[in-house]
């Protein structure tokens, strides 16, 4: 895991410093979005990578541990967008590993990776993952290029993937699955190598066969005794918890989606920026990003492309925080922004929402 977690970090290093972003800002869990122009931000990062190396060499070290844990959880909170679900997982996985004996460790995190597998899988049975993100991922072989205009078979994928999760805790299936596993997830690295597209979540793809490898055959069960649980338990179960159950409120909007397992599904809200501008160019930088990636005539930008380009990472797609950074834009002299929400069940209840920039 700490291997994996180093080789992201490397592979999206100016999610981590910085300042060696653009001109992407920092959005902090509180406080005003800004860019930082200070050194800090570069010595955070290289902490962060010598505290995985350190647990790379001593994986069981409970200081490291604790380090790695309590700098990844500053961060996260001085920066939003760094809490991918890859890092959530891995910042699960380090309490777990904190709270928990060697033997019960293995049961919980083969709990939780369950949760991962059925949760994404249940958010890709929508019409925006089968009718539209499935196509866009058949299309990347021409050999697989058909399967796209069946939707049915992208649910059949959400429903195989929700599958995965259920024969996890299967002793009987578990000598299958984790074949069944190696091969979904070589997929996934096949088809984000050939798109040339979000590299940064190759390791996490490859950490999860290990996990699920390493977690082993379940031939135990969680502890069934409530008189036995310490406060360690209560913290393992807890971890179980924010996976497994959080997730269902972000269907009413209770809980973040980017902590829901919410993988390919598109149904994130999205965040769009707009200029009435022929040229938007406040800054090179962001002449150079609006040139590359701007559509309707040069007047709208994608804020995850803007992401992608500037972080090699999605925004964190929660509507608050995109709100929080859309008005960060309108200072740039930004003419205003769009926020789209939708409904998961039906793409005919989309909502998009203009919000006017307060220097318009």
């Amino acid at each position: 895991m700490a291997a994996a977690l180093c080789a992201a970090v490397l592979l999206s290093w100016s999610l981590w410093d910085a300042n060696s972003r653009d001109f992407f800002p920092t959005i902090p869990l509180w406080g005003e979005i800004a860019r930082p122009n200070h050194f800090w931000p570069r010595i955070n990062a290289v902490i962060l990578v010598l505290l995985c190396l350190g647990i790379i060499w001593k994986p069981n070290h409970p200081i490291l541990l604790i380090a790695l844990t309590l700098w990844l959880t500053r961060l996260c909170i001085t920066d939003l967008n760094r809490l991918q679900p890859w890092v959530w997982l891995y910042g699960l996985i380090l309490i777990l590993r904190l709270s928990t004996d060697s033997k019960q460790f293995f049961v919980y995190l083969r709990w939780l990776l369950a949760t991962v597998y059925v949760w994404s899988g249940f958010n890709k049975m929508t019409p925006y993952f089968a009718e539209d993100n499935f196509a866009w991922l058949c299309e990347t072989f021409e050999c697989t290029r058909n399967w796209g205009q069946f939707p049915l078979l992208g649910y059949g994928l959400a429903l195989f993937e929700m599958g995965l999760g259920i024969a996890l805790l299967s002793p009987s299936l578990h000598s299958i699955v984790k074949w069944l596993i190696v091969v979904f997830h070589l997929c996934i690295i096949v088809i984000l190598s050939a798109q040339n597209w979000n590299y940064v979540v190759i390791p996490w793809n490859i950490a999860m066969v290990g996990l699920v490898w390493l977690s082993g055959k379940p031939s135990f069960y969680l502890r069934h005794n409530f008189l036995d649980f310490s406060i360690f338990d209560f913290v393992a179960t807890g971890c179980l918890v924010l996976s497994g159950i959080c997730p269902a409120f972000s269907l009413i909007g209770w809980w973040p989606t980017p902590l829901s397992w919410n993988m390919y599904s598109n149904t994130q809200a999205e965040l769009t920026l707009s200029t009435n501008q022929t040229s938007f160019c406040p800054t090179k930088e962001w002449c150079d990003v609006w040139t590359q990636f701007a559509y309707e005539k040069g007047t709208k930008l994608q804020a995850d492309d803007w992401a992608l380009y500037d972080l090699k990472v999605p925004l964190y797609s929660h509507p608050s925080t995109l709100r929080r950074l859309g008005t960060y834009y309108c200072k740039a002299s930004g003419n205003s922004f769009f926020l789209l929400t939708v409904n998961r069940w039906d793409k005919s209840k989309e909502e998009m929402d203009e919000i006017k920039c307060n220097n318009q």
